[in-house]
């Protein structure tokens, strides 16, 4: 009897780790398989603007045999953009609250759900929004009932890959900018001239608005090359006296236009925006 109970808790041992080790077993399984799905996120500029983000959880489901299986799905977040004039125009995160005339450019015909559009008249998050052009160029603006605001969109600002601007010194007459492009693409040839403009945020609007808009401001016809060597790197220095005057204490940006050649003859420009306050 005594050998007889040795062996029966000797077994009940085994089972008890083999169990333990099975559940051990099952657990760090289902921690790879959690670790191991993956999140698709498609975003284009490095631009801040408002997404559409549709989340697919985990669900369990029986299958046919009465099993529990867990069904892999992802999240997947889409930049909320239009197309027209067969140019994409993706959501900047901008509110124009500005004075406007009643006079519609234009609706949005079709819809696409979680990608980008590709037909002029088309979005990624709904039909029949009613836009208009923008103050600059490249630049709508559709009206959003439900968030009840009309949203910026813009086509190619702030998204050119490796090449940044920005404002490391000014005063209220003049700004010294540090353009760098880090991308080492020996086919791709980036220049921009002596033109700018310059625009104010509102506060009381929550807006940004172009600083003298019909003003006509001189300049020099200069192209200047970003090497995509990806070390480039420079300081160019503005001065706005003639054109803007003397700033009022507040907040600006500098808005600049480049060229990127592609193999040569392929050409598309880019806005590149920097931010800079004049204190009191």
């Amino acid at each position: 009897m005594i050998c007889c109970f040795t062996l029966l808790f000797l077994a009940g041992c085994s089972n008890s780790a083999k169990k333990e080790t099975t559940d051990h077993l099952q657990e760090s399984e289902t921690t790879d398989y959690i670790q191991g799905m993956e999140t698709t996120s498609q975003e284009n500029n490095t631009s801040d603007g408002n997404t559409e983000t549709v989340s697919l959880q985990n669900e369990d489901s029986e299958n046919a045999n009465g099993n529990t299986q867990i069904t892999n799905q992802t999240e997947t977040t889409v930049q909320r953009a239009v197309m027209l004039d067969h140019k994409l125009y993706l959501d900047t995160g901008e509110v124009s609250r500005l004075a406007r005339c009643g006079v519609m450019d234009g609706s949005i015909t079709s819809s696409v759900e979680n990608a980008m559009p590709d037909k002029d008249g088309q979005s990624n998050f709904g039909s029949e929004y009613e836009y208009q052009y923008g103050q600059r160029e490249n630049r709508i603006e559709v009206w959003i009932p439900e968030e009840n605001e009309w949203i910026v969109f813009a086509c190619n600002e702030n998204n050119l890959d490796g090449v940044t601007m920005k404002v490391v010194e000014n005063s209220a007459v003049s700004a010294v900018l540090e353009i760098s492009n880090r991308v080492d693409q020996s086919d791709r040839i980036v220049e921009y001239g002596e033109e700018y403009s310059l625009e104010y945020y509102n506060p009381e609007l929550s807006t940004w608005t172009m600083l003298y808009p019909d003003k006509e401001i001189a300049f020099n016809e200069l192209s200047f090359s970003a090497s995509g060597d990806g070390t480039f790197s420079t300081n160019w220095t503005v001065d706005w006296k003639d054109g803007y005057g003397e700033l009022a204490p507040g907040t600006y940006r500098i808005v600049k236009e480049f060229k990127s050649f592609q193999e040569s003859d392929q050409r598309t420009d880019y806005v590149l925006t920097a931010e800079f306050e004049i204190k009191v």
